[in-house]
């Protein structure tokens, strides 16, 4: 176990080793950042909770190289999504038909798979979780903080610049500061575990029915080989769960009277709530994931830890809240009529083709954008719809050194990008001022990666880079994603998201602007 008393202090202490600040402590050790992650618990966690990632979390995973290693821990097959009422299918989603470049709309994964894979690839950089550590409570002031945590009785200090709680619902980090959770709680409950199942239904299929009374669901897990099975309750919200009652509900809902749910590993009771707080950051104190706020599961998951942090998440989170509480009326309603309209949109999502790449595009995260931030600045005549400054990054083939590539691929890493594009007909004017634009940031190579982009291999040969390797848009997949056909530079943050567009190539704005971000 990592020696939690040693003096040496480090930037940042992680508390709570679930995906969020896994995701984070792989991300802060890419960059070359010192830090340490605690958790309560001995192991990772072997319940089921999340069960899904979207397409927008497995590119911000991308950027740290984390992916490739969490889909090849996907379930496979990827499991469709069958809404039934009794024996009656209502409708039938498959979501490995829907194709979005270069990651899938969603893919089934459970939490316990996410866990292991992200605390495995830490590992492998050179960082263990402190399992079995307990945050008790800590102090801050202007230079940074105390944390007092408990080892099995054993009492240590913890010393670092900053603390970040992704410890979850019950946030010991966000108790500690104060803050209420301010939001709703949806009526009713959910008994929630895990069963074997006596039934001839294929463990291949998520399943869930609509029934007067209540949703049931139905899936099964690989990593456990036990179904997880969730029963909405209207009227027994407070009692706890109770097999003989759990397995009569199922029955009834499911219209699958020889059903038996027996050898339950767990069982519980979820209420559904809305809920964050009014602030992320306090002091040298961060709050992210479901420490930061509380949601359905059609929220999904994924977080930023940037200078505008909370300028940027706090909209996004009341956003992320307003759309589960509506994705949850559609996948749980409440009365015939509801049911109707959720059958239908369910059957459009599936059988119109516009529609259900619109849906799954808001369902994916895709639309989460930050063109309201302080680091987003839109200085150019040129763009597509969603690649104006503020929004992700589009991901496009390309060539480097004559091999064919992607942007992402390209741009992976714990880096900032800038994209200088030379333009169709790239001029001398232009290339001096790219030049001169990367002399005056020599001292942020470290930190900011500098790409030239042109249309073809005769250009880039014409303008004598001196060993640099630009990047060959020979099919103008580039351009016609982000809209370009003059010279533009482009400022990628390290998450992905498109800082700056701006058509004046001089060094003035681009520092101005990455002043704002970087001491240049």
């Amino acid at each position: 176990m990592p020696n939690l008393s040693a003096d040496r202090r480090v930037d940042v202490l992680i508390v709570g080793a679930g995906p969020v600040g896994l995701t984070l402590a792989n991300d802060l050790v890419a960059r070359g950042v010192s830090c340490r992650i605690i958790d309560q618990l001995a192991e990772p966690t072997r319940r089921s909770r999340a069960h899904a990632l979207q397409s927008r979390t497995l590119e911000a995973l991308d950027t740290i190289g984390l992916a490739k290693s969490i889909i090849a821990a996907a379930q496979n097959p990827q499991p469709p999504f069958l809404i039934l009422a009794g024996q009656r299918t209502i409708a039938r989603i498959d979501f490995s038909s829907f194709l979005h470049v270069p990651y899938p709309y969603l893919i089934i994964i459970w939490q316990q798979r996410i866990e292991r894979v992200l605390e495995s690839e830490l590992a492998g950089r050179g960082l263990q979780v402190a399992r079995g550590t307990r945050l008790v409570s800590f102090e801050m002031n202007a230079d940074g903080v105390i944390a007092q945590v408990d080892r099995g009785g054993k009492r240590d200090a913890i010393r670092a610049s900053w603390i970040v709680g992704c410890d979850g619902g019950h946030s010991t980090v966000r108790h500690v500061l104060g803050l209420q959770m301010q939001g709703t709680t949806m009526p009713g409950c959910f008994w929630l575990g895990e069963f074997d199942i006596s039934w001839k239904r294929s463990r291949d299929t998520l399943y869930e029915w609509w029934h007067r009374d209540g949703i049931a669901t139905a899936d099964y897990i690989d990593f456990t080989g036990k179904w997880h099975v969730a029963i909405e309750c209207r009227r027994d919200s407070d009692g706890a769960p109770d097999l003989a009652k759990m397995c009569a509900l199922f029955r009834k809902r499911t219209a699958n009277y020889e059903a038996t749910l027996s050898n339950p590993d767990w069982t519980d009771t979820l209420k559904v709530n809305q809920r964050m707080p009014e602030h992320f950051i306090v002091g040298r104190a961060i709050l992210a994931g479901d420490a930061a706020h509380v949601h359905s599961a059609a929220g999904g998951q994924g977080t930023t830890l940037l200078h505008s942090y909370e300028a940027e998440r706090l909209p996004n989170a009341r956003s992320v809240l307003r759309r589960t509480q509506t994705f949850h009326h559609i996948e749980v309603p409440h009365g015939l009529i509801s049911r109707w309209i959720g059958g239908e949109i369910f059957k459009a999502i599936q059988s119109i083709r516009s529609f259900g790449d619109a849906a799954l595009a808001r369902l994916g995260m895709l639309n989460v954008n930050y063109e309201d931030s302080p680091l987003s600045l839109h200085d150019s005549r040129q763009a597509t719809t969603h690649t104006r400054a503020g929004w992700h990054l589009p991901d496009a083939p390309c060539k480097r050194d004559g091999r064919a590539e992607t942007l992402f691929e390209i741009l992976r890493g714990p880096t900032a990008t800038l994209l200088f594009f030379a333009g169709m007909n790239p001029t001398a004017r232009t290339l001096a001022s790219f030049e001169a634009i990367e002399q005056k940031l020599a001292s942020l190579n470290s930190q900011i990666h500098v790409h030239y982009v042109f249309t073809s291999e005769v250009d880039a040969n014409e303008a004598a880079l001196n060993g640099r390797n630009p990047i060959i848009d020979g099919g103008q997949h580039l351009q016609t994603a982000l809209g370009l056909s003059e010279p533009e530079i482009i400022f990628v943050r390290p998450d992905g998201y498109i800082g700056l567009r701006t058509q004046r190539l001089d060094s003035h704005s681009v520092c101005e602007y990455l002043s704002r971000i970087y001491r240049t």
